[in-house]
């Protein structure tokens, strides 16, 4: 909420949100008295026995003016089913939904006889308000009953007519003529932010925004399948989503994109990211999703791509309980067995009950006989056998019947008036889902250069999968207002997430030599975030309407993956017999948990300068994160002692390598047949701090009212350290780490050509930091016999100049027409390279010298009803975006890598979403939608292997919903209808060598809501 002093600074407008509007002082009023029918002729004007001559008089040349209704128009209601715009070419004077009535009308200015763009027209006692359009109207569809309406522009007026009646199927218009506030300036008003969950809402926002940026509100998502916010971000200008939980801006890495929680950077539960997976945060939570294109100093510097800021719910006006169930169909997984296997009484709820933890009293010291003891002595076989039969546990996977996919949701709120200027609200949501993904044949193929020069496979696997997802989330907001002037607000949240996946892969470990390889995976990994938040808006009056805004918080995020577990079995060719794998990553169990912590807090001061439109903002920021990850690998190899009578017991003639493999691990074979060895290296844990300091200046200036700059710089310093440990000595490992000052400066100036159209440009300067993981030399692979990945204790800073030029028209407040240019220039950007070494492989990260982008971005939202009366009701909306980049390597990499000139890894050279809504007058609502991303580099090739590329998939969704009742609301979806593969491919054509490809099915869901809502005060 921001709180302006009119008598230095006009205010801004009325912006709407979902708390309401709230006063300072009493607003002129009529005296309760007879009841205000409005005329249903819409050409006719309006009466009212309460006005004087004088005002009847303007109200007849307002009439006059605006007889025939303008073109385009609509309002902006606060939250969508609640209150309706005079949508695109939509006549105003349109009946309403079945079991309401409307209220339409313009509001002109007395003394100009202007219409009134972006008025405030409330309905008191409710939350129910419109927005005027660019034409000055409004429109209002309402319960039949009898209301008081309010009608405020800034430095007018407030026009309050009670007892205005509405009849259910009946529309009515209903001008207001508003005259100018002669004593404004002794005035202080409220200005409330926008209401960023309707459309109107989020073009207003962007029209009034310092940097460029894209968003989605909460009623936009509704009408998508989308369940979490990494879904919800694919609908964004130039997003797409990878591994449906990381975003990806302008065809860039996760590296460059951060995320913020109402402003608050967040932790990551990723052991090989910085990125935060956008999946925890379920829908229900948001108010908004918006992906910052362009950096301001007042926001941390560390994106080039952009910034993600995710904006939970606000408190409402009233109260409310909403709650939502939802069932869906895979067509490859729902009602098929899956590969599954036992685990614990609490999967369902996204953590392990100890089931696959270590056993108690298990040895601190590293397994290996002969390895020295804590206390003194060497390890014994008998030490190590001992520990063996405590650990042991089954290898075996299971088949288990697959149930549709659910999910469940609840909302309640509400809000309590607790004096004349005070006031308390309170919102809680919880989600629980359930689904399950089955995946078949999967390809899976790594490749090396042959004695021929010619790319031969390495190494081949089709695999099995079959993975089951639990998730539930809580979130609970508390706003107090203590009154017209200050805030407080206190939210908390805990989302949590579980992946029980078992996966079977069957090839060859060599191709050329015909090594084939049976590889079965259990695992479990569940991962949880946290976070606490407390902030507070305070408006100043007596500094000339200056604000003071702060906010501190902590954070945690964690990721447990207990007992992950391994067995392989090889048939060496001219073999009929396939034979235990005596290898480190068969027979193996692998414990690896992580937790991140942040603590920190930011402190904002703006105050007006120079004239009304202009403020100055100052402030300082501070973000401690620390990560600490332990992990222990073991595995059971062939024992010393193996007599040859126990030689059999490591076949597997039967091929039924679950019984094999629970036959081998019987307690009596430990020792005798297989012996525990730990693998544990000295690097395997490592202690990670990224400390961030900052403070800024910046200036946001009105130099006309045509042209607007924002400029300042931000200062960041960096503390970045990782530090390797050996568990089991303390025997120092070697650390890597970061200290460096940034200076960030940022020049925006956005052009004001006409009431529907902006020009903006942006130049600056921001940073990427190596993500902690990339810094550790801690090596892993998922699979047996696949690539190691290992960090890079040597890597650099990235620093970008960003360039943006943007024009946008707005045709009304439900429609844009954009035009984006960018360009970037990276020093040092991070690379993902693929190595070959030893018989595995390596992928690690690099910088390279530097590198280029540039691109365009298309937007357009459009109503259709221009084309046809009969599309009055559609709406098409598309983006699009080009970007091409081009790397320079340093001397070393460009003999070392197979391609000198290319472009940057994860950069997709287009990105394009479509859409297609209907929204019908009896609430029925269908959205039809389409993205597609090109191909883009996933893997950098070395030493002659090409570059592996991530190739195009086509995704169309459908979802439609209707309104029942006011009260019932039933939806359908269908995601992912063409069901396209998932392909990466060794070099760029498409039918390269497959490095990757599968694909996970289309699903169909239905659901029903519920809402239930009264007036709290």
């Amino acid at each position: 909420m921001r709180l302006v002093r009119s008598k230095m600074f006009p205010l801004v407008v009325g912006y709407l949100m979902a708390a309401g509007i709230a006063q300072a002082q009493p607003v002129p009023a009529d005296d309760e008295g007879e009841e205000i029918k409005p005329i249903d002729e819409p050409d006719d004007k309006k009466s009212d026995d309460k006005k004087s001559d004088d005002k009847k008089a303007d109200d007849k040349k307002a009439d006059d003016k605006k007889a025939k209704p303008p073109k385009q128009s609509k309002g902006a209601p606060v939250e969508a089913g609640e209150s309706s715009g005079a949508e695109g070419d939509l006549d105003p004077a349109r009946p309403p939904k079945k079991g309401k009535g409307a209220i339409w009308g313009v509001l002109t200015d007395k003394r100009s006889e202007e219409p009134m763009m972006e008025a405030v027209v409330t309905v008191e006692g409710t939350k129910l308000r419109a927005i005027t359009d660019l034409d000055g109207r409004y429109r209002l569809e309402l319960p039949p009953g009898t209301y008081t309406l309010r009608f405020w522009a800034e430095l007018h007026k407030a026009e309050i007519l009670k007892n205005v009646h509405v009849e259910e199927g009946k529309g009515a218009r209903l001008d207001a003529v508003l005259q100018n506030d002669e004593g404004a300036v002794d005035v202080v008003e409220v200005v409330t932010e926008a209401d960023k969950t309707a459309v109107e809402g989020q073009i207003l926002s962007r029209q009034r925004a310092s940097a460029v940026g894209d968003s989605v509100g909460r009623a936009e998502i509704a009408r998508t399948p989308d369940k979490n916010a990494a879904q919800a971000a694919q609908r964004v200008v130039g997003a797409t989503v990878v591994g449906n939980r990381f975003v990806f801006v302008r065809g860039l890495g996760e590296r460059y994109t951060n995320a913020l929680l109402n402003g608050a950077p967040l932790p990551s539960p990723e052991p090989d990211r910085a990125a935060v997976p956008l999946d925890l945060f379920p829908t229900i939570t948001l108010d908004s999703l918006t992906i910052a294109k362009t950096f301001t100093p007042d926001v941390p510097g560390d994106f080039a791509g952009g910034s993600v800021r995710v904006e939970t719910r606000r408190i409402p006006s009233k109260f409310i309980f909403q709650s939502s169930l939802s069932g869906s169909y895979n067509s490859q997984s729902t009602f098929r067995d899956r590969l599954s296997y036992k685990g614990g009484s609490t999967d369902w709820l996204g953590f392990d009950d100890g089931f696959r933890a270590l056993p108690p009293g298990f040895p601190s010291y590293k397994l290996t006989t002969g390895a020295p003891k804590p206390g003194g002595g060497n390890v014994t076989d008998q030490d190590v056998d001992s520990a063996g039969r405590d650990v042991n546990s089954f290898f075996s996977s299971k088949r288990a019947f697959t149930p549709p996919d659910h999910s469940l949701s609840v909302a309640v709120g509400n809000a309590w008036k607790l004096g004349r200027e005070s006031r308390l609200g309170a919102l809680v949501a919880l989600n629980y889902g359930h689904s399950y993904q089955i995946r078949t044949d999967e390809e899976s193929n790594d490749y090396a250069v042959s004695s021929n020069g010619s790319l031969a496979r390495q190494r081949s696997y089709l695999v099995d999968t079959g993975n089951e997802t639990a998730s539930w989330g809580a979130f609970a907001s508390t706003t107090y207002e203590l009154n017209a002037h200050h805030r407080f607000t206190l939210i908390g949240l805990h989302s949590q997430i579980a992946d029980k996946t078992v996966t079977v892969a069957e090839g060859f470990k060599d191709v050329a030599a015909q090594l084939a390889v049976h590889d079965t995976r259990l695992a479990f990994v569940s991962r949880a975030q946290n976070l606490g938040q407390l902030g507070g808006e305070h408006v100043l009056p007596e500094l000339g309407g200056s604000e003071i805004d702060w906010r501190v918080w902590l954070s945690n995020a964690s990721r447990n993956e207990p007992d992950t577990r391994n067995v392989a079995w090889q048939l060496t060719q001219g073999s009929t017999t396939w034979s235990y794998a005596d290898d480190s990553y068969s027979g193996r169990h692998f414990w690896a948990e992580q937790s991140e912590g942040i603590k920190g807090g930011q402190l904002d001061f703006t105050t007006p300068i120079a004239d009304d439109d202009s403020k100055l903002k100052f402030g300082g920021f501070v973000n401690l994160r620390r990560r600490e990850f332990t992990s222990r690998a073991m595995a059971f190899r062939r024992s010393s002692d193996l007599a040859l009578s126990d030689y059999s017991k490591l076949n597997c003639a039967s091929k039924d390598f679950d019984a094999c493999a629970d036959s081998l691990f019987f307690g009596s074979n430990i020792g005798p047949v297989v012996r525990l060895s730990e693998s544990t290296l000295p690097v395997d844990a490592y202690n990670a701090d990224l400390d961030v300091y900052a403070t800024y200046f910046m200036v946001d200036a009105s130099l006309s009212p045509w042209f607007r700059v924002i400029a300042g710089e931000r200062l960041e310093v960096t503390r970045q350290t990782i530090e390797p440990f050996d568990q089991f000595s303390s025997e120092p490992q070697e650390s890597a780490g970061i200290d460096s000052t940034d200076l960030l400066p940022a020049l925006g100036t956005v052009f004001t050509l006409t009431k529907r159209s902006k020009l903006r440009t942006s130049l600056t300067r921001t940073l990427a930091r190596p993500q902690l993981r990339e810094l550790a030399p801690f090596a892993y692979s998922d699979f047996f016999g696949g690539r190691f990945v290992s960090g890079n204790p040597d890597l650099k800073m990235t620093r970008i100049i960003n360039a943006d030029l943007r024009f946008e028209f707005f045709p009304t407040l439900k429609e844009v027409l954009a035009t984006t240019v960018f360009y970037k220039r990276f020093s040092d950007p991070i690379e993902t390279v693929a190595i070959a070494s030893g018989d595995r492989g390596l992928v690690t990260f690099q910088n390279a010298e530097g590198a280029d982008l540039y691109g365009m971005e298309l937007e357009a939202r459009k109503d259709l009803g221009f084309l046809s009366r009969s599309l009055k009701e559609f709406t098409g909306i598309a983006n699009l975006t080009l970007a091409q980049s081009r790397i320079q390597l340093s001397g070393a990499a460009r003999e070392y890598l197979t391609n000198a000139s290319r472009p940057m890894t994860n950069q997709a050279p287009w990105v394009l979403n479509l859409a297609l809504d209907y929204a019908g007058s009896r609430g029925t609502t269908v959205r039809l939608l389409y993205n597609v991303a090109g191909k883009r580099i996933v893997q950098v090739g070395s030493q002659d292997i090409p570059d592996a590329y991530e190739h195009p998939r086509h995704v169309i969704d459908l979802s439609a919903s209707q309104d029942i009742n006011s009260h019932f609301q039933v939806k359908a979806s269908a995601s992912n209808i063409l069901n396209a593969p998932h392909l990466v491919t060794q070099g760029a054509d498409h039918d390269a060598p497959v490095v990757s490809k599968y694909t996970s099915g289309s699903v169909v869901s239905v659901g029903a809501t519920y809402t239930y809502w009264r007036v709290a005060f």
